[in-house]
Parts: C-alpha cells; sequence; structure tokens
C-alpha cells in the first residue's frame, strides 16, 4: 500500500506544481467563459446531462465525478484514494484527450478506462471545439506573467471536421466589473 505523506516531500511538490501549471495554461479559457457567464448568465462547471440532454443512457444522470468545463471540456477527477485509473463515460460526441490528442471515443457512446496518476486530471476536448492555451514557464509568480507568453490552439475536429472556439487576449489594463 502506497504511503503518502502530510509533509510535502520534493515529489509531491512537483505534482502541485504540474497542477498549477495546468492552470495557468487554461486561464484564458477559464476567463473568457467567466466572462460570458458573468455577462450573459449560465455555468461554467456542470453536471453532463446538461450538454448532453438527448441522451438515451440514463447513466448520464447519475455521474457524480465527471462533468463539463464550459461547453468545450470535459473533466473526470479521481476521487478514489489510491486510485490510479478512471472509468469515463463519454456521450454521443467526440471527445480527444486533453495531454495527447488521441481519439478517445470513435465509436460513439460507451464507457473507456483511463490512467490517471496523482499528477494528472482526466481532460478532455469536445470535438468541434478550439481551445486557447498558453505556454506556462517554468518559474511563474502570478498570472500577470502569463500575458507575456505565447498562445497555443488545441484544436478537436468534429465528424465534419470543424471547430468553433473563443480566443481572449487578457492585457491587464481592462476592468471588469461583475
Amino acid at each position: 500500500m502506497e504511503c503518502i505523506s502530510a509533509l510535502p516531500t520534493a515529489e509531491i511538490k512537483l505534482k502541485f506544481e504540474k497542477a498549477f501549471k495546468l492552470r495557468f495554461e487554461l486561464s484564458s479559457y477559464l476567463m473568457s467563459y467567466m466572462i460570458k457567464n458573468a455577462l450573459g448568465g449560465g455555468s461554467f462547471i456542470r453536471p453532463m446531462f446538461v450538454d448532453f440532454q438527448s441522451t438515451d443512457d440514463v447513466n448520464m444522470l447519475k455521474l457524480t465525478s465527471q462533468f463539463m468545463m464550459g461547453t468545450n471540456m470535459m473533466a473526470a477527477p479521481v476521487i478514489a484514494f489510491l486510485d490510479r485509473t478512471k472509468k469515463i463515460l463519454f456521450p454521443k460526441d467526440i471527445f480527444y484527450h486533453f495531454d495527447n490528442g488521441r481519439l478517445m471515443n470513435p465509436n460513439g457512446e460507451g464507457y473507456i478506462t483511463v490512467d490517471a496518476e496523482l499528477d494528472s486530471i482526466p481532460l478532455f476536448l469536445r470535438g468541434g471545439s478550439i481551445v486557447q492555451t498558453q505556454t506556462v514557464p517554468n518559474k511563474i509568480k502570478d498570472i500577470s506573467e502569463m500575458r507575456k507568453q505565447p498562445f497555443k490552439l488545441r484544436i478537436g475536429l468534429d465528424k465534419n471536421l470543424w471547430s468553433y472556439g473563443r480566443i481572449l487576449i487578457e492585457d491587464g489594463y481592462c476592468k471588469y466589473n461583475f
């Protein structure tokens, strides 16, 4: 049995750094949805059945640890202690693994088990989506340093080979009043 220390070891610090890097990498995507939802209503994180209401699978209603982040990304974090895999229900849509771009559900709806180490969160890009990310430097103190970093686009094609997405360029000078 693996023992997890309450004290931050060098290995645990590296895992936290990886998680924080992901947060910074996705910050422009997160911010674009926060602004959209603040101005027009809606929610950023929502249950799967909200986006996939037409599915015949009643299991979509039962999912408690799998959710959509905006309309473009699905997250399925591991919540069971010491689990290193996650069984994920993919709806009738196209999804790509966020880390490696691999097509996850070529045959449509169904369960797939993926690896999920302590330093990773299973994230998936929905087909037909474009998600803006940024390169994260090795040492970053705060979000303002991200303004100097280049943008990347993660593109997931739908069945018609199309994609759509939002781009947010945050200059640090605009003040949003929510």
